[in-house]
C-alpha cells in the first residue's frame, strides 16, 4: 500500500513538473495540448496516405488521389442530399445539422 501511494505521489509530481517543463521547451503558447493536436493531425494524414496509396509504393499518384477524393466527395454528396433526389437544394446545403459550428451563429439565412 505504501509503495502504491509513493508511486502515485511520484506520478503526480512528475506530471506537474513535466507539464511546466514541456511548456518551457518549445511547445509554444498552446502548451502540450498544441503538441497533442498536431500529433492527432499527423496521425490523420498518415491514415489518409495509407488509404490513398492503393499500390503501397509509398507515393500517391494522380489516379490514386482522384479516386480517393471522388469517393470522399461522393460520401459528402450523399450525406448532404438528404432526400436522395440527386440534387442538393439550398435548404439541404445550408442544413446546420451538417455544420454543428454554424448553429453558434444561427442559421445562414
Amino acid at each position: 500500500m505504501k509503495t502504491m501511494i509513493s508511486a502515485i505521489a511520484m506520478l503526480v509530481a512528475l506530471g506537474a513538473t513535466g507539464t511546466v517543463h514541456a511548456q518551457s521547451k518549445g511547445f509554444g503558447e498552446g502548451g502540450p495540448n498544441q503538441y497533442i493536436w498536431a500529433k492527432v493531425q499527423m496521425d490523420r494524414r498518415q491514415m489518409a496516405m495509407e488509404a490513398m496509396d492503393k499500390n503501397k509504393d509509398g507515393m500517391i499518384d494522380k489516379d490514386e488521389f482522384m479516386a480517393f477524393t471522388e469517393m470522399s466527395a461522393g460520401k459528402s454528396y450523399t450525406m448532404i442530399d438528404m432526400d436522395n433526389d440527386g440534387m442538393i437544394s439550398e435548404r439541404e446545403f445550408m442544413n446546420t445539422n451538417l455544420y454543428p459550428y454554424a448553429s453558434f451563429y444561427g442559421d445562414f439565412r
